[in-house]
């Protein structure tokens, strides 16, 4: 599997931001103020690998966990693109912030900035496929997960295990709840054609071994199951000679609505064709969430 600089970070611009007074008291007039707790860094990174582990588990793959070791490289990564106000995965060796080991980590990580906490990075790097596929890597045992200064760093390649074989892996899970209803990339790479425009409706992917063959006729379509209506969508098949990013797809079908998705609604997923000259058919659904009802595991 390609390494970052071929994982790229995404700059988040979100209304819900954390501001820089957050953590100040709030003023309620001459007779009361209260003190907002600040929540330890240490029980927000912990929640932020307990998301990712839910949504890996939505998709029937194992748990990971957060070794201490990638996460103080994650850590010093986090630090030199807070001292340079910048969300990138490289590190000038001539900085004053340079260290080796933030260096490797920054080149193998999802980075992310700013951010209130890290569910919320990993819910923007889940809503991304580029940087979807390495967090649903069937061979991923360990992550080095690091917060500080509203920069987000999790590690996710040093530790992969490069398994050759293994159940297709869909995304969304089949019966998740709690979809995001679009997709908009925020200056990132986007498998998104550019004759469209975003937000499109959340993208569905289903990624495959690498040495398998995925045929070229191999189809995708998304129904609305409240309506019984087809979606307008179009398919990014792997390795796509007219995709500019489809080194960063790996070998995944993406299935990219043109219009957001309806909130509070259950989708089926049907994908279809040859696997190395196997036919197969792949079938299950989500539902996306409703505003009124958020997730109950956001912080």
């Amino acid at each position: 599997m390609n390494k970052a600089p071929f994982i790229f970070a995404i700059l988040l611009v979100s209304a819900c931001t954390a501001s820089n007074d957050d953590n100040l008291p709030i003023d309620q007039g001459d007779t009361a103020v209260a003190e907002v707790e600040e929540i330890p860094l240490a029980v927000l990174i912990a929640a932020g690998v307990e998301r990712l582990n839910e949504l890996r588990a939505s998709t029937e793959l194992d748990s990971v966990e957060n070794d201490a070791e990638l996460a103080a490289g994650c850590l010093a990564h986090i630090r030199y693109m807070a001292a340079h106000k910048k969300v990138i995965h490289d590190e000038n060796t001539q900085s004053e912030w340079y260290t080796p080991e933030g260096k490797t980590a920054g080149a193998n990580a999802n980075v992310a900035g700013p951010v209130k906490n890290l569910v919320e990075a990993v819910d923007f790097w889940m809503a991304s496929p580029y940087h979807r596929l390495p967090m649903l890597h069937p061979g991923l045992t360990n992550v080095g997960a690091a917060l500080e200064s509203g920069y987000a760093c999790v590690d996710l390649h040093s530790s992969i295990d490069e398994i050759e074989t293994f159940s297709p892996v869909p995304y969304p899970g089949d019966q998740q709840i709690n979809v995001p209803m679009g997709f908009s990339s925020y200056g990132s790479l986007s498998p998104v054609p550019e004759e469209y425009s975003e937000p499109t409706g959340f993208i569905v992917s289903l990624t495959f071994p690498i040495k398998d063959l995925v045929a070229l006729d191999f189809t995708a379509t998304l129904t609305n199951k409240n309506t019984g209506s087809a979606v307008e969508a179009f398919v990014r098949l792997p390795f796509d000679p007219n995709d500019p990013y489809a080194e960063f797809q790996q070998n995944s079908v993406l299935l990219i609505p043109k219009q957001p998705l309806a909130t509070g609604t259950q989708y089926e997923v049907k994908m279809k064709g040859l696997i190395n000259d196997l036919e197969i058919e792949k079938l299950w659904s989500f539902t996306t969430a409703n505003p009124l009802s958020p997730p109950e595991s956001t912080l």
